[in-house]
């Protein structure tokens, strides 16, 4: 039996197209019934909607939920009152089978719905109202209808009265339920009072209590005319005082406002009498002299003056005096009052007398000068002087001494300073001296006089004696001068006359001179005051250059020349070398050097000539004095080498060495040509 078992359910298990080993289960008997829920028997209305499994459920012990395999049989006439039957069946899969009998009651309904809170109310005028605010509608059997209500009639909330409103509401079947409600709108708004606030009034200042004020009601619109107002204010009397005011609208509604009214004196007392004033230093002074003060409710307020501050009638200044006074209601008036006290006395200045000084005496103009003042006391320090001693000057002099107190009081005086030359000129020059015979000798020559206050005097000199050059000899000369303040000086100089060789002859001179030019050449003969000074010039090769009787040289063709100059059997000579040649200036101006071979060389040549320009002809490297490279003019020009140079300008080039030629066993030659065609090489050792 048990194989066969087996043998089935892998039957069953091929079949059902699963792999699973089956379970080896006891076979089990399922007796239980579905139980239905939900269909229990009810009343329906006419015209209504019926669903005939709406909330019928069917469960079993074994299968769970069966709802949807639920089966009626029957059928309700919604549009036909009776009592209808309906039969539920449902079958679990054991087929155990439950069926149920149901009735269905049709009926017509005759209930009106009810309608709640539509009671009559009482609003305030200008409130909001919504008529249907808080109004439902219930119906036995369609529930809430509050959205169907239907309202007729309106309320006017900004216009007092009673007002009907009608609602009316109908339920699925057409009952219909009316309801109606009284809506009062009343006005309880108060007026409103505007402008009632306490205030403060100037005692004896005019008074109008309605000034300012007004009323404002709701319904009625402004109502100012109405305003009534109880109490008084006395504007002459200082206090405070209460005003009641009060108004009342159509409707009743009373406003009432008390304002407090204070009359106040707000004017400060007046003093009179304190303007500032100057009295003069030690005069007895009373502050409160001639100061009144007088109010405008309190009347004479003299006697309340108070004064701070003092003042020192015995020291000149500015003192500052705080006059104040106060009325009954507490007005304070306060004014400040300068009092200057001034000092009318000048200084006195002392010592100040004509005095005479020697020429060349040291001077100051305040040693002995004092200055005292009745206030400030010592001034000597602000003594001031006007005027100048030249005490390396004869002369009188005037000087003005001034001080100035602290109040402005000023003191002057003079004197008169005399300074007086007592110091001879002196002459200058006038040593004794040896001339050449027959030379020509001025007595005046050299010699200048000069004085201490007059200066230079020299055309003053006057001389006695003379000197006759042509025999020798010694002669006595004398030089007088006398100065402005009658200083007298003499001075004596023996000229001795006699023959002087001369000793050395130089000449001065360019050593290179162009062709075409004429040269000054100068000798200088030492001593210079030889007898004899005549000059014999003369040239080695008049080809060359020649050189007149003056030492003019004048230069013909290139080459080197010997000029000799010739005084009293002394000559000297000059080597000058005539040629065209510029004056270039050849110079390194960059290099690149790796281990002592040149890599790059910059060379630049500066042309010193003012006015003639060169040509650069060819630019040759020589290596150990071998030609190692060599870069002609067009070749230059083909790289862009501009080979013009101008007056005072320069010339470059860079050169380029691939294998590097050796440092300090290098030259650079370059050839110029000038505007006549030669040409010349200027080279560059590297």
């Amino acid at each position: 039996m048990k194989s066969k078992l087996r043998s089935g359910l892998l039957l069953a298990c091929l079949v059902m197209g699963s792999l699973s080993m089956p379970v080896m289960t006891q076979a089990s008997t399922d007796h239980t019934k579905p139980t239905i829920y939900g269909a229990s028997s009810k009343i329906v209305y006419l015209g209504h909607s019926f669903s005939k499994l709406s909330g019928v459920t069917a469960k079993d012990n074994k299968d769970g939920n069966l709802t949807r395999y639920i089966k009626v049989s029957g059928s309700v006439n919604l549009k036909k009152t009776g009592v209808y039957k309906l039969v539920y069946t449902v079958s679990d899969k054991a087929k155990n089978k439950t069926t149920i009998k149901r009735y269905i009651t049709v009926k017509k309904d005759t209930v009106k719905p009810k309608i709640s809170g539509a009671t009559s109310k009482t609003i305030n005028i200008g409130s909001r109202f919504n008529a249907l605010s808080g109004v439902t509608a219930k119906d036995s059997v369609d529930g809430i209808l509050t959205k169907y209500i239907k309202v007729s009639g309106s309320v006017n909330t900004k216009k007092t009265g009673k007002y009907t409103l009608t609602y009316s509401v109908k339920d699925h079947t057409g009952n219909k339920a009316v309801v109606s409600r009284i809506i009062t709108v009343r006005d309880n708004v108060k007026p409103v009072l505007s402008g009632i606030k306490p205030s403060r009034i100037k005692v004896g200042s005019t008074f109008n209590p309605l000034t300012g004020i007004s009323a404002t009601d709701n319904k009625d619109g402004r109502l100012t005319s109405k305003i009534k107002v109880s109490g008084s204010v006395n504007v002459k009397k200082v206090g405070t005082y209460t005003l009641t005011y009060s108004v009342t609208d159509r409707a009743g509604n009373t406003t009432i406002a008390k304002r407090t009214v204070v009359v106040v004196d707000t004017v400060a007392p007046v003093l009179s009498g304190v303007k500032e004033i100057h009295i003069n230093l030690g005069t007895s002074f009373n502050p409160l002299t001639g100061v009144t003060a007088s109010d405008n409710y309190d009347g004479n307020l003299t006697s309340n003056i108070k004064v701070s501050g003092s003042v020192n009638v015995n020291k000149a200044g500015s003192y500052s005096l705080t006059y104040s006074v106060k009325d009954a209601a507490g007005n304070k008036t306060t004014v400040k009052r300068i009092v200057k006290v001034v000092d009318t006395v000048a200084p006195v200045l002392s010592g100040v007398q004509d005095s005479t000084l020697n020429f060349g005496e040291s001077f100051n103009p305040l040693d002995g000068i004092t200055a005292t003042d009745n206030n400030d006391g010592n001034l000597t320090p602000k003594i001031k002087v006007s005027g100048f001693v030249n005490v390396n000057k004869a002369g009188t002099y005037t000087l003005i001494y001034t001080v100035t107190d602290t109040s402005g009081n000023q003191s002057t005086a003079s004197r008169k300073v005399t300074v007086v030359d007592n110091v001879n000129p002196v002459i200058l020059g006038a040593n004794n001296v040896t001339v050449g015979l027959n030379t020509f000798f001025d007595v005046l020559s050299g010699i200048t006089a000069t004085d201490n206050n007059d200066g230079d005097l020299t055309s003053n000199i006057l001389v006695s004696g003379s000197v006759d050059t042509s025999t020798e000899g010694q002669y006595k000369v004398i030089y007088t001068v006398v100065d402005a303040a009658g200083n007298e000086v003499q001075v004596e100089r023996v000229v001795t006359v006699k023959r002087i060789d001369v000793e050395s002859v130089s000449i001065s001179g360019p050593a290179t001179v162009k062709t075409g030019q004429s040269i000054q050449l100068i000798a200088k003969i030492l001593p210079t005051n030889a007898t004899v000074k005549q000059v014999s010039w003369t040239s080695s090769d008049d080809n060359v250059a020649t050189v007149d009787g003056n030492g003019l040289l004048t230069t013909n063709n290139e080459g080197t020349v010997t000029i000799t100059a010739t005084v009293d059997g002394v000559s000297t000579s000059k080597t000058i070398t005539v040629s065209d040649r510029p004056n270039l200036y050849l110079y390194q101006s960059s290099s690149i050097v790796m281990n002592g071979l040149y890599k790059a060389l910059g060379i630049s040549m500066y042309n010193l000539e003012s006015q003639e320009s060169v040509t650069v002809l060819k630019v040759d490297v020589y290596q150990n004095n071998t030609l190692f490279a060599s870069y002609s003019q067009q070749t230059l020009e083909n790289a862009g080498i501009n080979t013009m140079i101008a007056p005072s300008k320069s010339w470059g080039m860079s050169i380029n060495f691939a294998l590097g030629i050796r440092q300090n066993q290098s030259k650079i030659v370059v050839t110029v040509e000038v505007p006549d065609g030669k040409t010349y090489q200027y080279t560059l050792n590297v």
